[in-house]
C-alpha cells in the first residue's frame, strides 16, 4: 500500500536554511531542513529533500519519483540584487530619455528606508544603478500618449544600439520605450532584431513585463528583470535538469511574490516575480492555516536567521503592496505587502560608537560563519547567542541534535563585547539583546497595522520561521495581541505555503481614462486581458473551463497620486455598474488612507486594468486529531534554568526560573494544555511560553498561546 503513495513537495530557500515539506495522499506531513548552499543553492535543495526522504524511510530519488507536484521558492533573484552578481545588463530606450533610470524620482534616496533612517537623509545616496550609463542606448522612435506613432522606429539606430551593447559585454537586454504599453510594436521589433543579431541574449521588454504607466518604475522593472533573469534562468534550468536526473517527473512550479506560482519556464522569464516570493508563501500558508482555525484576522510574522518579516491578513484577504520595491529599487511587479527589518537569529549585536547604546542588526552573521555558538568561525554576538545564554535554546538539541551549540563561546562573546562595555552581567546583556530585537519587530508590526487603521488587539499573531516562536510572546505583548498561533509548520512555513499555492497568471495594461468612461472601451480591455490569461494557463496544462478569472481596476482621484486596486464583477459592464465602482473605490480609498481622505469632486480616473487567471492546484487535506487532556510522560524531557525577560518592565533584570519544564512537541498531543513558564522544543524551532501565559495544542497540532491580554490591556 505504501508503495502507491504519492507526494507533494514544497521547498523554500532561505538565507540560512533550506526548508522542505512533504505531504502524502492522506494529509500526513513530513519536514526536512538543510543549510543553504550559496551560490549553488540547488545542493541545499537536494539536501533538504533528502532529509525529508530519510524521515519517510525513502531514498531521495524514490521520493522524487513518487512526487506528483514540486513547488519551489527561491531567493536567487534577491540574492543577485543584494550581492551585485546579476548579469551585465544593457538598456534600450527612446532617444533623449537615456537618463530616466539614473534620475529616478525625487524620493529615490528614501525608498525602502525606515522612519529613523529618513531622519538622516543626508547620509543616504541613491542606489547604484542597475544599468550603468555606458550601457544605456537611445533609439530613434516615438509613440505618443494615445498610442499613435509620431516617429517610426529607425531600424538602423536599433541595430547600432544592440551591436554597441553586445560589444560592451551586455549579457542581458532590457527594452523600455515611451508609451510602449499602448503600442508595443517598436519594442517587439527591437526584441526580434536582438534575437537575430545576438542569439542567446536574454531580452525582456516593458510592454510584456510591465505594461503600465509610470516611466521610471516601468524602466526600473525591466532593468531588474534583465539583471536577475539570466541568473534565475540558469538556476532553474540546472535545478530542473538535476531533479529530472534523479527521476522526478512532476511539474516544477516556482512561487511568485504575489502568492501564486508559475511553471519553471515562465518563472525564468519573469525573474522580477521571484523577488521576495518566500515571504509571500508564508502569507499563503498563514491564510490556509487560519481558515482551518477560523482566524480571519492574522498578523503573520516570520523570523529566520537574517530578517523579521510581517504582513497583514484582514478578513481573510492579503493586500498587494501599493508601491512595490526591493531595497531602494522601485518595481512594477505585483507583490503581497510584506515588510521586513534586519532582525533574525543571526542579527549581530553591538555597542554603537556614537551613542554608546546597544544595537541589534541589521547586519547578520548569516549561516556562514553564523552566530558564535555555531562554532563556524563567527566572532560577533548575535540574537541566537543571546537566546542560548538566556536558556531558551537547548545546546544539545539544535536541529534535533545534529548541530550542537557552544554556550560557553556565546557567553564569552556577549560578556566581552556587550556586557563589559555597558556595565551589565552577561545574562542582563543577553536580555537586552532579546528585548531590543523584539521591540524592533513590534515597531514594524505597528507600521503595517496601527498606521493603516487596524487594531492589533483584534488580530491573532502567527509566529513562524526558525526564530519566530521564540520571540513572539515579547512582540505580541508590545501589541496587546490576545493570542499567538505557532503553526504546526512553523519551522518550514514558507515551504508549506509553496504547496498551498495555485498557478496564477496576472496580465494587465494601463489605459488612462476619466469617469464617465466608455463601457465599450472598458469591456474590450478586460476581454483582451482575459483571453491572454486563459491562453497562458491553458499552455500550462489547465483546462479552459477550470480557469478562474478575477478582474480589477486600479483607480485614483484626479490630481492625486495614490492608486487603489478594487475588484470588478464578471460580465459586461454598463454605465450603472461603472458608477458603482466609483463608490467602491472611494470606500476602499478611505479604508486605506483614513475617513475623509477621498475627494470625489476632483473626479475619478482609471489608471490600469488587471486580470488574474488562476489554475487551481489541489490543496493539502490535513488530518484532524482527536483531543486528549493528558500529557504523555515522555513529552516532558527536562527541567532547566531559563531567564525570562520582564515583558511589563523590559529594563528590569530578567526573571530566573530554575526549574522551567521543557517539552518536546512531537510528544504533545491535540488537546494538551500547558501553563507558563514552559518551553516547547521541536528539532527546528523553540516555543517560549512566559510566566502567566497559557498554551494548548489544537487538533491540527498548531500550538495556541493565550497571552491574557484584552482590548483594555489587562
Amino acid at each position: 500500500m505504501r508503495n502507491s503513495t504519492s507526494y507533494a513537495i514544497g521547498i523554500d530557500v532561505g538565507g540560512t536554511f533550506t526548508d522542505c515539506v512533504v505531504l502524502d495522499d492522506a494529509g500526513a506531513l513530513t519536514t526536512g531542513k538543510a543549510p543553504s548552499t550559496p551560490p549553488d543553492f540547488w545542493h541545499g535543495v537536494l539536501d533538504a529533500i533528502g532529509d525529508a526522504a530519510g524521515a519517510l524511510g525513502l531514498a531521495r530519488a524514490d521520493l522524487l519519483r513518487r512526487a506528483r507536484l514540486i513547488v519551489h521558492g527561491t531567493t536567487i533573484a534577491e540574492n543577485a540584487l543584494v550581492t551585485g552578481t546579476g548579469a551585465r545588463t544593457g538598456l534600450i530606450t527612446t532617444r533623449g530619455f537615456e537618463d530616466t533610470l539614473l534620475i529616478m524620482r525625487a524620493k529615490g534616496r528614501l525608498i525602502g528606508l525606515s522612519e529613523r533612517e529618513m531622519t538622516h537623509v543626508v547620509r543616504h545616496e541613491k542606489p547604484m544603478p542597475i544599468v550603468p550609463r555606458a550601457l544605456i542606448a537611445g533609439v530613434v522612435e516615438r509613440v505618443d500618449a494615445e498610442g499613435e506613432v509620431v516617429t517610426p522606429l529607425d531600424p538602423a539606430s536599433a541595430e547600432r544600439a544592440i551591436r554597441h551593447l553586445v560589444e560592451q559585454g551586455a549579457e542581458a537586454l532590457g527594452v523600455s520605450l515611451l508609451w510602449s504599453f499602448l503600442n508595443p510594436a517598436h519594442e517587439q521589433a527591437i526584441a526580434a532584431l536582438a534575437a537575430e543579431l545576438a542569439p542567446g541574449l536574454f531580452v525582456t521588454i516593458s510592454s510584456e513585463l510591465a505594461p503600465y504607466t509610470g516611466e521610471y518604475e516601468r524602466t526600473a522593472t525591466v532593468a531588474i528583470n534583465a539583471y536577475v533573469g539570466t541568473v534565475a534562468e540558469r538556476y532553474l534550468r540546472t535545478l530542473t535538469d538535476t531533479l529530472a536526473a534523479e527521476g522526478a517527473t512532476a511539474p516544477l512550479l516556482i512561487t511568485q511574490a504575489y502568492g501564486g506560482a508559475l511553471s519553471a519556464a515562465a518563472a525564468a522569464r519573469n525573474g522580477v516575480g521571484l523577488i521576495e516570493s518566500g515571504p509571500a508563501s508564508g502569507m499563503v500558508a498563514s491564510r490556509f492555516v487560519g481558515r482551518l482555525g477560523h482566524y480571519p484576522n492574522i498578523i503573520a510574522t516570520d523570523m529566520g536567521g537574517t530578517t523579521f518579516k510581517a504582513g497583514l491578513i484582514a478578513d481573510g484577504a492579503m493586500d498587494l503592496a501599493a508601491e512595490p520595491q526591493f531595497g531602494k529599487y522601485a518595481m512594477m511587479a505585483p507583490k503581497i505587502d510584506v515588510r521586513s527589518v534586519g532582525q533574525g537569529g543571526g542579527s549581530i549585536a553591538y555597542v554603537d560608537e556614537e551613542s554608546g547604546g546597544l544595537r541589534v542588526g541589521p547586519q547578520s552573521a548569516g549561516s556562514v560563519p553564523g552566530p558564535v555558538c555555531y562554532g563556524r568561525g563567527g566572532t560577533r554576538p548575535t540574537l541566537a547567542d543571546a537566546d542560548l545564554v538566556l536558556g531558551y535554546l537547548n545546546p544539545a538539541f539544535f536541529l534535533g541534535g545534529r548541530m550542537p551549540l557552544d554556550r560557553a563561546a556565546a557567553e564569552r562573546a556577549i560578556e566581552e563585547q556587550i556586557a563589559r562595555p555597558l556595565g551589565l552581567s552577561t545574562v542582563e546583556a543577553a536580555a537586552g539583546i532579546y528585548t531590543i530585537a523584539c521591540a524592533e519587530s513590534a515597531d514594524l508590526i505597528r507600521r503595517i497595522s496601527i498606521e493603516r487603521g487596524h487594531d492589533p488587539r483584534e488580530f491573532v499573531v502567527f509566529a513562524y520561521g526558525g526564530a519566530g516562536p521564540m520571540h513572539a510572546a515579547a512582540y505580541a505583548h508590545h501589541l496587546e495581541s490576545p493570542r499567538i498561533v505557532v503553526p504546526f509548520t512553523a519551522p518550514v512555513h514558507c515551504a508549506m505555503g509553496a504547496v498551498c499555492a495555485d498557478v496564477v497568471r496576472e496580465t494587465g495594461l494601463s489605459d488612462p481614462m476619466r469617469f464617465p468612461v466608455d463601457p465599450a472601451r472598458v469591456n474590450a480591455n478586460f476581454e483582451r486581458l482575459e483571453t491572454r490569461a486563459r491562453a497562458d494557463l491553458c499552455a500550462d496544462g489547465f483546462a479552459e473551463e477550470s480557469v478562474v478569472i478575477r478582474r480589477y481596476l486600479e483607480l485614483k482621484f484626479r490630481r492625486q497620486v495614490h492608486v487603489v486596486r478594487i475588484p470588478v464583477a464578471d460580465g459586461s459592464l454598463g454605465d450603472e455598474a461603472l458608477e458603482a465602482l466609483q463608490d467602491d473605490f472611494e470606500r476602499a480609498y478611505e479604508r486605506r488612507y483614513g475617513r475623509g481622505s477621498g475627494y470625489r469632486a476632483a473626479g475619478v480616473e482609471i489608471v490600469s486594468f488587471v486580470v488574474e487567471g488562476t489554475g487551481r492546484v489541489p490543496k493539502p487535506r490535513l488530518r484532524t486529531l482527536r483531543r486528549t487532556g493528558r500529557i504523555a510522560p515522555a513529552a516532558l524531557v527536562e527541567d532547566r534554568l531559563v531567564h525570562f525577560v520582564d515583558l511589563d518592565n523590559p529594563g528590569a533584570p530578567p526573571r530566573a526560573e530554575p526549574r522551567t519544564p521543557v517539552y518536546r512537541l512531537p510528544g504533545l498531543r491535540a488537546g494538551n494544555e500547558l501553563d507558563g513558564p514552559a518551553i516547547v522544543e521541536t528539532p527546528t524551532t523553540t516555543i517560549l511560553l512566559p510566566p502567566g501565559y497559557k498554551g494548548a495544542v489544537d487538533e491540527y497540532l498548531n500550538f495556541v498561546i493565550e497571552t491574557g491580554r484584552s482590548r483594555n490591556g489587562h
